[in-house]
């Protein structure tokens, strides 16, 4: 497939990868800032990076026990258990490098988040100064890095960051379609992507049907799709065999698939029968699926609600402000992709069959999930970018006339796209960050049990709040976790159960209940709290 360049100039090489070392700076100097000035991030992909520090300190590929304890690397070695429900390899397996590179230290994986998200952003501006134009190009660089859910997700250390960086990497060999080689290298970069984050086989799988469209089993289509299926096809083929990803197995008793419908391990280990018969007539979301999965009978109008709320689930919050800014943006991708109609029809086209597969696969996988909206970065950045372009030509087509009020609109124009964008994400931020999300929870948490005398292989701590804090506490601080739900701890208190439960888990210390709960937990079993400012 050849795309062709609108414009035709040609720019000192040298001054192009000095201005890409900028764009790099200002991107990863923009991102990082606050995390800079709250001295933590949002959020952290926390089994992948515990993964990643049990590989580097014992080489176990583990993270918990039996009972789903999340245990300190100091105790996988003697009660891990394989983790055979991770899907995303690839991610720990690149941070336990990073670690034995640079040595471990828990903030790490955020720097290295930025610096390949920078990259990535870096690459999108050298595709679209390919592909349309430089004003073009700059325009998309800044819209990529203002865009708010982008910049949010560019600081959750061990989710996307690898994946993103493959996968854009990809299509910037891929669009600079010099050579079979090249494509080569392209599917590579694909496959890596995959490994990194499983989701992006949606996106790759667009590509290779736009290919196979386009131009049959040429021999590009064949140097693209070689290297996938090699590097993809034998990765899941001996995690099949050895039913160790989490798509090729029916594992209930992995807490990342259990955890979507009982609230914690020990109602799963030791209360599920009563607690399935108390939600069997409950419908919400996907809960139906996993409800079906442990046997429970679930009706035509449950399994039509999961696609229902899949569905308007990514179109609701497509128009969203918090993700990609709102119906401006929305617009200027419309505009783009009207104006690309013209211009360059076979773009116009991977666009808009990337975006149809993307949406088609998470409906009937009913997908809910906010994750999957970095995926189509480009294609929201390049339609924005192009959209916005032409509306420069149109407002200024009278610039080489001199004509200051054109030039003023266009950028009166370009500063209040700029400025939405900027409060959008700084009300996302401040919304997060002044919120309940898990770092904010989190954090005076990991802050007290580190400053605390408590013990890595002994002592075990009971954690409320949300599931996802026990993930983080336990990758922040090395210590052995469990987490109980509050519902869990109220019941087990009125059935005078608690002491017992915390005696099954060898629980010594608790931490992130409320006052009341923390009296009533300590009256209960005897067991003193972490005191953390709440």
């Amino acid at each position: 497939m050849e795309f062709s360049r609108f414009t035709d100039k040609k720019h000192n090489k040298f001054y192009l990868l000095l201005g890409c070392f900028f764009l790099f700076s200002f991107y990863f100097s923009l991102h990082y800032y606050q995390i800079f000035y709250k001295g933590y991030p949002l959020e952290v992909g926390s089994t992948n990076l515990s993964l990643a520090r049990n590989l580097y300190f014992q080489g176990r590929w583990s993270v918990e026990d039996n009972n789903n304890i999340l245990l300190s690397s100091d105790l996988i070695s003697q009660k891990g258990v394989k983790a055979n429900d991770i899907g995303n390899k690839l991610t720990p397996i690149f941070y336990r490098y990073i670690f034995t590179l640079f040595g471990y230290n828990a903030n790490l994986p955020v720097l290295a988040s930025l610096f390949l998200w920078s990259i990535s952003a870096v690459f999108i501006f050298l595709i679209l100064y390919k592909l349309f134009s430089f004003p073009a190009a700059i325009f998309g660089f800044i819209l990529d890095s203002f865009l708010p859910w982008f910049w949010v997700l560019s600081t959750y250390a061990g989710f996307y960051e690898l994946a993103i960086f493959f996968f854009i990497g990809g299509l910037f060999l891929y669009f600079s379609n010099k050579n079979e080689k090249i494509l080569l290298l392209a599917g590579i970069f694909f496959s890596f992507a995959i490994l990194a984050r499983n989701a992006f086989i949606i996106s790759v799988f667009a590509i290779l049907l736009f290919e196979f469209y386009q131009k049959r089993f040429s021999k590009k289509f064949i140097y693209l799709l070689l290297p996938i299926l090699i590097i993809v096809g034998s990765s899941f083929i001996f995690d099949y065999i050895n039913q160790s990803n989490v798509y090729f197995i029916n594992d209930k008793n992995s807490y990342r698939i259990y955890s979507h419908l009982f609230p914690d391990p020990y109602t799963f280990h030791f209360n599920q029968a009563e607690y399935l018969n108390e939600l069997k007539n409950n419908s919400a979301g996907d809960l139906a699926d996993f409800l079906e999965m442990f046997g429970q009978k679930i009706s035509w109008r449950q399994k039509l609600f999961t696609y229902y709320y899949s569905f308007q689930y990514y179109v609701k919050n497509f128009f969203r402000l918090p993700i990609f800014g709102g119906p401006f943006i929305l617009f200027l991708m419309i505009l783009g992709g009207y104006h690309l109609y013209f211009k360059n029809k076979k773009l116009l086209q991977l666009c808009l069959l990337w975006l149809l597969t993307w949406f088609i696969f998470l409906f009937f996988l009913r997908s809910s999930n906010y994750d999957h909206f970095a995926e189509i970065r480009f294609i929201v950045v390049a339609l924005s970018a192009f959209g916005f372009y032409q509306l420069s030509l149109l407002i200024g087509n009278h610039w080489e006339n001199k004509n200051k009020f054109t030039k003023s609109i266009t950028v009166i124009l370009v500063g209040l796209l700029l400025l939405q964008t900027l409060l959008v994400t700084k009300y996302v931020f401040g919304r997060q960050y002044d919120g309940e999300t898990t770092m904010v929870v989190a954090y005076p948490m990991i802050k007290a049990i580190n400053a605390g005398n408590i013990d890595s292989i002994n002592d075990v701590i009971a954690v409320g709040k949300h599931p996802t804090i026990a993930g983080v506490l336990n990758y922040y601080t090395n210590k052995n976790i469990i987490y109980f739900s509050e519902e869990t701890i109220n019941k087990l208190i009125k059935n005078d159960k608690l002491s017992e439960a915390f005696k099954i888990y060898g629980v010594s210390r608790f931490i992130g209940y409320g006052n009341t709960l923390s009296n009533s937990i300590n009256e209960a079993t005897g067991i003193s709290e972490i005191d953390y400012a709440r």
